[in-house]
């Protein structure tokens, strides 16, 4: 586990991954975490879940607080899936998960949005429905990027957003 997650680490050192292809690799991750979670998790870590969810909206107004419970919202996901191979991957990018949620812009517009989301993937694993349940987390995950640019330039995250929309590079050629 720890070489994996050095190897991880350094990879993303060398400058060639950027945000997005981070976020990429979480929504594989944590998209198909959620699918299966619909499908393996026992009632009870769905109670669990939900009782995190709470937690968390009781400590929106302390970011420190509310960060931490975020990132054990994300392992218990995946954890919930109850495979060991996406739970290896997920600890492998750990470190770079509290990175890129400390670096993210932590206002309380922002908070409130995650809250939301938050609010809608337990709600999504409740119904035991794997499409639903993808697509809440990706949406989540999706919205990473603008909070990033949103710290860089030191802006709203709709005012980044906006920036984004126009200044998005464009990729030639096709895809691998």
């Amino acid at each position: 586990e720890k070489m994996i997650r050095q190897e991880i680490q350094n990879l993303f050192s060398l400058g060639d991954v950027g945000i997005n292809d981070f976020v990429d690799g979480r929504i594989l991750i944590e998209s198909r975490a959620a699918a299966l979670a619909t499908e393996r998790a026992t009632d009870e870590e769905l109670l669990a879940l939900e009782s995190l969810k709470n937690r968390m909206e009781s400590n929106i107004t302390s970011p420190e607080t509310y960060v931490r419970l975020d990132l054990e919202f994300h392992r218990s996901l995946i954890k919930m899936a109850h495979n060991p191979v996406l739970l290896r991957f997920a600890w492998a990018i750990e470190d770079l998960m509290n990175e890129q949620v400390r670096r993210s812009v932590l206002t309380q517009e922002t908070l409130a949005a995650s809250q939301k989301a938050h609010v809608e993937v337990v709600e999504a694993l409740k119904s035991r429905n794997p499409k639903s349940a993808e697509k809440s987390i990706v949406n989540h995950l999706q919205k990473i990027p603008t909070r990033f640019i949103s710290a860089a330039l030191n802006r709203s995250p709709s005012a980044a957003n906006q920036k984004t929309a126009a200044d998005a590079p464009q990729k030639s050629g096709a895809g691998a």
